[in-house]
């Protein structure tokens, strides 16, 4: 038998050294799995001629320790040239061992639940109340969307459906990390025409089994957890304000398309919500319990986005306008029930003070006002397309109108019989603040809206300029708060 020249790599390397003991041809020298890196060979051996290779894991040493998977380039040089989305390998920084970061909500970020800083939850996305606990950070969301976005993946579980929303719903405007180009990067590799992140969407917005109720059943997606959460991703910031606006309606279009089943799972789910005063999951007492302010500002948001982004979705869906009218009673109930000092519905936005839960409740039912504008002008629509008398009926409807005007009108500032109904309440335009003061805010009196209709009462000449700038200006002014 040739004298052994060779070290053996598993003697020195395995717990227990070689498992073929002193049946192994190669040289073991020093204790069992000592960890050696080196060998000796007889003397009379040349040894650079019988040098050991070098193994797999003094390759991968020198290689700076690459993780299984990883992007070569961002981890030697944290940038890599395919970009955040597009490449397929993981983007880990060497010596970053970050995970999901926690996303407990510090006292900047609940700054809009202070009367001080109410003015923030002013506008049309849900980025203001979000309750996630965790979340992603770009570079985290772009590691774990590759799996999900791959051309065979399938959701198994409805836990793998809670894990991709939650990835989406990273991408807010107040988590750390995030920019407005990471939102839109985001956006264009989940909305692309053709991609598979539109089906994995689409997938779970036509979810058969969506229960208020659905604890660990394998075959049920969770309302709470899964479906409304996906829905606040349709109404973020990232989306709703992006100027890529294919890439939104590509998005949205499968509202359009699915919408007939999204109107079944809120009718469906909403009201034994609504009746049981909470919108807890029974199931997952230890959860975390979604707010009216995040479920209503979602669903006025997105039917808002659909109606205006496809101007016949109310007179071809069916469902839109009754949906509509349900979710004003859902919303006059869930209000009636967390403003009065004692609140009756077990909801986050009751430990505000009063006066918070009523501004952020008058925010809402404006926006459910404009959509309700949007319904009542397309059914006005199509019913003057059937039949609408003209002529006199029309002379009787403008009338009508301006004697009901008459009735309610309550001028400017100290025009007004109570006298200003808030500190920036005034007859002349040029006092007015643009921005929206504390006072005016939180004040219970409707501001005065002037109606831009001949003959309408107003407090100036009806044929003087300074009339038509007053009207202009209250108008684009409200529409701007």
């Amino acid at each position: 038998m040739p004298p052994r020249s060779k070290t053996c790599h598993f003697h020195s390397t395995q717990p227990g050294g070689c498992r073929r003991g002193t049946a192994c041809t190669f040289l073991h020298i020093g204790p069992p799995g000592s960890a050696a890196q080196t060998a000796t060979t007889d003397s009379h051996q040349a040894p650079s001629n019988n040098a050991t290779p070098p193994s797999p894991a003094a390759v991968r040493s020198n290689q700076g320790d690459l993780p299984p998977g990883a992007c070569r380039a961002f981890w030697e040089n944290g940038d890599c040239h395919r970009g955040e989305f597009d490449c397929r390998h993981r983007h880990l920084k060497r010596g970053d061992n970050t995970t999901f970061k926690a996303a407990q909500l510090s006292a900047s970020r609940q700054e809009y639940l202070q009367p001080d800083g109410l003015s923030n939850a002013i506008g049309s996305s849900t980025d203001a109340f979000s309750a996630l606990k965790q979340y992603c950070s770009p570079t985290e969301a772009h590691n774990h969307l590759t799996l999900f976005l791959r051309p065979d993946y399938t959701f198994r579980t409805p836990l793998n459906i809670y894990s991709f929303v939650a990835i989406l719903l990273s991408a807010n405007e107040n988590h750390e990390g995030w920019d407005l180009s990471d939102g839109q990067l985001l956006l264009a590799k989940i909305a692309e025409s053709g991609g598979t992140g539109l089906l994995r969407i689409a997938t779970i917005l036509n979810h058969d089994n969506v229960s208020i109720d659905a604890g660990r059943t394998p075959s049920v997606l969770s309302f709470q957890r899964g479906y409304i959460r996906l829905l606040m991703y349709f109404s973020s910031q990232f989306v709703i304000r992006s100027t890529l606006h294919h890439l939104v309606n590509s998005l949205y279009s499968l509202i359009d398309e699915h919408f007939e089943n999204i109107a079944k799972v809120l009718n469906n789910c909403m009201p034994p919500l609504i009746q049981a005063r909470s919108f807890a999951e029974r199931s997952d007492p230890n959860g975390a319990i979604l707010s009216g302010l995040e479920i209503f500002r979602s669903l006025l948001t997105v039917l808002f986005e659909y109606a205006t982004r496809f101007k016949q979705a109310v007179s071809r869906q069916p469902m839109f306008a009754p949906l509509v009218q349900s979710l004003t009673e859902w919303l006059n109930t869930w209000a009636d029930s967390v403003t009065p000092m004692y609140p009756s519905f077990n909801d986050s936005v009751t430990g505000l003070p009063v006066e918070s839960r009523t501004f952020l409740i008058k925010q809402l039912r404006k926006s459910l006002y404009d959509l309700s504008q949007i319904v009542d002008r397309a059914e006005g629509a199509t019913s003057r397309r059937v039949s609408k008398p003209v002529g006199a009926s029309l002379a009787l409807d403008d009338e009508a109108l301006v004697n009901g005007l008459m009735l309610t009108y309550e001028g400017p500032g100290n025009l007004r019989e109570g006298g200003p109904r808030h500190d920036n309440d005034f007859e002349e335009i040029s006092k007015i603040r643009i921005a929206p003061t504390h006072a005016e805010l939180v004040s219970t009196v409707e501001d005065f809206l002037p109606a831009n209709v001949p003959g309408a009462p107003h407090h100036l000449p009806s044929t003087s300029m300074q009339r038509l700038l007053d009207i202009q200006f209250r108008l684009l002014r409200e529409e701007l708060m």
